[in-house]
């Protein structure tokens, strides 16, 4: 699936990805996850992943998996 992501804020973005969250999910740990976007600068080229919210000052997010396409 692609995204439209000129109306969406990059949570985290360096000169080659960039990070966007789509949807919270339900998590039985009590951390906070997410179904988001990462976005390769280099080709434009999206990628559905799920994202944690951490503990860290930096990183405050990090790339826990992908997503399944499933046809």
């Amino acid at each position: 699936m692609t995204y439209d992501l000129t109306t969406m804020k990059a949570i985290m973005e360096n000169d080659k990805f960039a990070l966007y969250i789509v949807t919270e999910l339900e998590n039985k740990k009590k951390k906070l996850t997410y179904k988001g976007v990462r976005l390769d600068k280099r080709n434009n080229q999206q990628v559905e992943v799920y994202i944690e919210k951490t503990d860290q000052p930096y990183p405050p997010y990090r790339v826990i998996g992908f997503v399944q396409n499933q046809r």
